[in-house]
């Protein structure tokens, strides 16, 4: 329509009521170039406004510096909202016939405050990991020396008491002691702090000379026991008393071989006797 419709006591300022066909209308603004009545939409319109309520954001501020941030943004057909990429403020706008409470069409959220506060330095950890098997070595660690951020060692339920075991992967991992400023896993002593292997011997079947962490070997030579009389000392021999065999039976009467042989030596002393005159 004509700006001549809207009566000369218009100030030039919009919205603007007036009489005409319909006894009371409204003109919001100018119109577009080629702009027609259809291509505006009736929300544009004023009437009874429905109020929203405003957002409500959340900031996220983790450790460290310049990271606050809002988080979880709500979306609405009934309004735009967008984050402003330098300061992380926020900016929300009604849609037309929408107000937010408090009767505002636009609210502006400034940028979140980051609080500042410093992260935990997270300390460091030596442990002794221990793999599922070793080969034994005399003179060997039982365990490797390795350095571990305690966070990792918390991770796995560390609560700051020494030592502590747990299980990563197929290994045993015990946790000794915090490692102070400078020191790295050279200056540590793995054969004193993860113990020599001793007294665990695997694949001794297929190396009979593996020895233990004191050099006993792994597989022991079984003593050799004394041999008992009438015990058997090698298979297949007998060892002890054997009986001996008894004499030939001669025929003649049990017991007479032992007084003829007396009576010999008596013959035999009477001839040397008898002889002895002659040769002198």
């Amino acid at each position: 329509m004509s700006v001549s419709a809207l009566g000369k006591d218009w100030p030039g300022t919009f919205p603007w009521e007036f009489a005409d066909a319909q006894f009371k209308s409204i003109a919001i603004r100018y119109a577009n170039d080629g702009e027609q009545a259809q291509d505006v939409p009736l929300s544009a319109c004023p009437g009874d406004t429905e109020v929203l309520q405003r957002p409500d954001l959340t900031v996220d501020d983790p450790c460290g510096p310049d990271n606050a941030a809002y988080v979880n943004i709500p979306t609405s057909p009934d309004y735009d909202i967008s984050v402003d990429p330098v300061d992380g403020s926020v900016e929300s706008t009604a849609h037309t016939g929408f107000v937010f409470d408090g009767g505002e069409p636009v609210i502006s959220y400034d940028p979140p405050v980051d609080s500042g506060t410093a992260c935990p330095v997270a300390r460091a950890v030596v442990a002794c990991v221990y793999p599922d098997s070793a080969r034994v070595v005399a003179g060997v660690p039982l365990g490797t020396i390795t350095i571990l951020d305690e966070l990792t060692a918390i991770a796995n339920g560390f609560l700051g008491v020494f030592p502590f075991d747990y299980t990563s992967g197929t290994d045993t991992v015990s946790v000794l002691a915090y490692v102070q400023p400078g020191q790295t896993a050279a200056d540590f002593d793995a054969l004193e702090m993860c113990g020599e292997v001793g007294g665990i011997c695997e694949d001794a079947s297929t190396d009979p000379g593996a020895v233990d962490g004191d050099g006993v070997p792994c597989t022991p030579t079984e003593p050799t026991q004394p041999t008992q009389p009438g015990a058997p000392s090698e298979p297949g021999e007998v060892g002890g008393i054997v009986t001996t065999a008894a004499l030939p039976d001669t025929g003649g009467p049990a017991g007479f071989l032992l007084p003829l042989g007396a009576l010999l030596v008596l013959l035999g002393a009477g001839m040397v006797m008898v002889r002895r005159p002659h040769s002198a």
